[in-house]
């Protein structure tokens, strides 16, 4: 079996930048959540179609499973990151390449993490805006197709960084 190059791989300025934003952003998921909670509805919106429109409701409660599988993404893209020797790759991994790969492998990872953060707080955001005007809003038709452009950009730019740097 072939075994791969162990390396420790310090956080760069930009991890760090990624790490900042990804956990500030989720302490105010957080206090925006606990601030508002007394003031929601024992309902709220807890699912949209395709179109944005709601399309299901839960206990107010179910805003804080949003805030732990955040919490859960978070830790565990950080405790990840100590072992990129574990990760799947799109090349061989070799004594040449491996602190290259990991290093953007950590990147990605980094984030993937960000954009989940940044993704999930808008949801407990609109959530909570739409729970408090009590109305029947909408997050918006243009969630959906900005969430796949984002994402397709992110797969390609991931892919060819990765395919590039082998």
């Amino acid at each position: 079996m072939n075994q791969r190059p162990k390396l420790k791989i310090e956080p760069s300025l930009f991890n760090k930048i990624t790490i900042f934003l990804t956990w500030s952003t989720f302490i105010f998921l957080v206090v925006y959540t606990y601030h508002n909670y007394a003031q929601l509805p024992e309902i709220i919106p807890s699912h949209f179609n395709v179109e944005g429109k709601i399309d299901g409701y839960s206990s107010k409660s179910t805003l804080w499973i949003l805030v732990g599988i955040n919490f859960l993404i978070n830790v565990g893209s950080f405790a990840l990151s100590k072992f990129p020797h574990k990760f799947n790759y799109l090349v061989k991994i070799t004594e040449e390449n491996a602190r290259r790969q990991y290093t953007l492998a950590i990147h990605i990872l980094f984030i993937s993490a960000l954009l989940t953060t940044f993704l999930l707080s808008f949801i407990n955001y609109e959530i909570i805006k739409i729970s408090l005007e009590n109305s029947d809003g909408d997050i918006g038709t243009s969630l959906l197709p900005i969430i796949l452009i984002v994402t397709a950009i992110y797969v390609a730019t991931t892919t060819y960084l990765i395919l590039k740097n082998k």
